[in-house]
């Protein structure tokens, strides 16, 4: 039996990703993607890819999904309410872009029921998003979203309330920013000393001191990482009691003065 199609909005890194993943396992996908060269990047006419511009050239019918992955909550709001306008009851919508707990109180459009969207953001990055072995934190799933929901991520860890994903994502990803922070002001400080930063990441990953952060730290692209410092603003936006730690301010060029040449700008994990 052949599959409805999913519509993915937001062909950037991990919307990219998640497109050519469903595509992989069977499923027709629709991009919809306004900036030309991302749209250019995904569509492909020898294998019938199809990218729009906007969420409202999309013809909804045979559409049984609607993924979002789209970086500013601004844009969340945008397609949400172009949703809620345009597309039948029947398209669930699986939000995957990181937004912050609040904006499950006052930014969904009355208009759309909170009955049809699962909030699903994912930890992993862009190789893993590929390859469906993110995690993914999610609430509001149901059993008609099983299927691709499982296609898209390797673990799934599921919440009573729209906005728990949203703080166990940023608190994730905060403690992740921290953890770079650390390791590169380290890696500074032994630098001083004499020893290579490979020497010291080497060192470091095999011994009490590591962290995801600290092994993957050479390979994070600087959207990554920038990325990562965006989801601590948001959770500091949002609540007032997040603990002080080491502020992760321009981790990006902090990681890179701490590696130097060590650090791959362009690698993707």
């Amino acid at each position: 039996m052949s599959r409805k199609s999913v519509c993915v909005v937001g062909l950037g890194g991990i919307g990219h990703a998640m497109a050519g993943r469903l595509e992989e396992v069977g499923w027709p996908v629709i991009g919809v993607e306004p900036d030309e060269n991302r749209r250019r990047g995904w569509e492909d006419a020898a294998s019938g890819r199809v990218a729009h511009p906007d969420v409202g050239d999309v013809d909804w019918s045979g559409v049984s999904h609607l993924v979002v992955a789209v970086r500013t909550e601004q844009q969340v709001r945008d397609v949400l309410e172009m949703c809620a306008a345009d597309a039948p009851a029947s398209v669930r919508v699986l939000l995957v872009s990181t937004v912050r707990p609040s904006f499950w109180r006052s930014s969904v459009p009355a208009s759309l029921s909170l009955d049809r969207v699962v909030e699903c953001p994912v930890s992993g990055g862009e190789g893993p998003a590929r390859q469906g072995t993110v995690a993914m934190y999610a609430a509001g799933g149901r059993a008609e979203d099983e299927a691709v929901l499982a296609a898209l991520s390797g673990s799934l860890v599921e919440f009573p309330r729209h906005g728990d994903p949203a703080l166990i994502k940023l608190v994730n990803n905060t403690l992740a920013a921290i953890n770079a922070a650390h390791t590169a002001r380290y890696a500074q400080l032994v630098g001083a000393h004499g020893i290579a930063p490979e020497n010291f990441l080497r060192a470091l990953n095999l011994g009490s001191g590591r962290s995801q952060a600290s092994a993957m730290l050479h390979q994070l692209s600087r959207n990554q990482l920038d990325l990562l410092e965006k989801d601590v603003g948001l959770l500091r936006e949002d609540l007032a009691d997040v603990p002080e730690s080491v502020e992760p301010t321009g981790l990006a060029d902090l990681v890179a003065s701490a590696l130097g040449e060590m650090a791959d700008p362009d690698a993707v994990v």
